[in-house]
């Protein structure tokens, strides 16, 4: 039996492909575990005028929500929405995280650990939390060499112990004016007054 000759045979070059693999996003991550995601509720229905029990039950279900943080003028700010606007909400610009610390937390100002937190004050009665939200205030620093801007501290000299005193006076005249009469709180400005007396509960 003859050996097969090799002496005449060309030898192949190795070929090698390259497949270039796309990294995977967290924000593709976020929609691909939450969009079908569904709020599963049951609702006891009588029958002929009967008192309603387990047998007699309609299932009701629909697209659940979720937190997402929404591009804004002063920064991002959480919403609830709908799991089926995730993916028009990312590429809006939307983030699946606070953009700050890339963690999930409230929307509260001192929720996040990356910003500088800021003042607040607590109702005594319902325990809201009043934040010293000034935002917008502070000139930006391509406006500080326009000589058409005039600059005048009174408007900028208060302190958060101050604009957070008037936004609890105003909360307790508007959702609390029992207690706030009790307290013996100043009344408030003429032009508080009316926004205080349209935005009381009947």
């Amino acid at each position: 039996m003859t050996q097969p000759s090799f002496k005449n045979r060309k030898p192949r070059s190795a070929s090698v492909k390259v497949q270039q693999v796309r990294t995977i996003t967290d924000d593709e991550v976020f929609q691909a575990e939450n969009e079908d995601r569904e709020r599963i509720t049951k609702e006891r229905v009588g029958i002929n005028g009967n008192a309603a029990d387990e047998s007699a039950s309609v299932t009701h279900r629909r697209p659940d929500t979720i937190a997402m943080w929404k591009p804004s003028e002063r920064g991002f700010v959480l919403r609830i929405i709908s799991v089926t606007a995730i993916g028009p909400n990312l590429r809006n610009g939307w983030r699946s995280k606070c953009p700050h610390c890339n963690g999930d937390h409230g929307g509260g100002p001192n929720d996040c650990l990356a910003r500088e937190p800021v003042a607040y004050r607590i109702c005594p009665v319902c325990q809201k939390l009043l934040y010293d939200n000034l935002g917008g205030s502070d000139v930006e620093a391509e406006d500080d060499d326009d000589p058409n801007l005039i600059k005048d501290d009174m408007y900028t000299a208060s302190t958060p112990a101050q604009r957070t005193r008037l936004q609890l006076d105003l909360h307790l005249w508007i959702r609390h004016p029992r207690t706030a009469q009790v307290m013996n709180l100043p009344p408030l400005p003429e032009a508080f007054r009316e926004i205080a007396e349209g935005a009381r509960p009947v």
